[in-house]
């Protein structure tokens, strides 16, 4: 009877060993995942996106249903009254909102939308293919809201061009005043200044070493109860 004892509590204890070798493993994986995470480089252009709608949806609330970013076109062109939508585009700051101007009567796409700053002068169009869905959105109603993202300068022309962030809003508002424009790094300093980009979802888990010690308690608890109970 003895011996058999004996023989339970080896065979029970060899299971404890083999599941905490794979737990050790396990945790291993683990820590290696962690310090992966903390070595990944952060994305300056994803940090000042993240700045940047966090700002602008502060001031929008909860009307905002989508946004995304999108180049417009046509920016090296002049406009119909000779002004120059290049020299318009250097005045713009960032968040500065802009009106949609249609022309229906556009000889080559009669959807076509011209992007204009609040005192009229236009600056460029939105592409083809998102004038038509925007053209259609404001038929029916819907409200778009339009803004400044990034005003960019090609090294190797001395054509500057402009990002704008599109802004599809749940109900039809007026416009939303967001105050001057600031840069996107700016946003970082004034409005979130202990915020972490891309914080990992490792980073929220228990430390390798806790998780490791809890789990060697309770085998060792196990292994008490399995010795004391034959």
């Amino acid at each position: 009877m003895a011996r058999n004892k004996k023989f339970k509590v080896t065979r029970e204890v060899f299971k404890i060993a083999k599941s905490a070798n794979r737990l050790r493993k396990a945790l291993d994986s683990h820590n290696e995942l962690l310090e992966q995470a903390k070595e990944k480089p952060v994305n300056k252009v994803v940090q000042e996106n993240t700045a940047y709608e966090r700002n602008l949806f502060r001031k929008l609330g909860n009307s905002v249903d989508k946004h995304f970013y999108t180049k417009v076109v046509g920016v090296s062109f002049q406009n119909s009254d000779s002004s120059s939508r290049q020299d318009t585009i250097q005045s713009l700051i960032v968040c500065q909102e802009l009106e949609f101007r249609k022309e229906p009567q556009n000889k080559f796409d009669p959807n076509a939308i011209l992007l204009c700053t609040q005192n009229g002068l236009g600056i460029g169009y939105l592409n083809e293919r998102l004038a038509g869905e925007v053209t259609r959105s404001l038929n029916k109603g819907v409200s778009w809201r339009c803004y400044v993202r990034r005003v960019l300068h090609a090294a190797d022309t001395k054509n500057w061009g402009v990002t704008v962030c599109m802004v599809k809003l749940k109900n039809a508002s007026s416009s939303v005043d967001l105050g001057s424009g600031i840069s996107g790094s700016e946003f970082l300093a004034k409005y979130y200044p202990n915020y972490k980009f891309q914080k990992h979802a490792a980073e929220s888990q228990p430390p390798g070493k806790t998780l490791g010690m809890a789990l060697f308690i309770i085998l060792a608890a196990l292994l008490f109860m399995i010795i004391h109970s034959c």
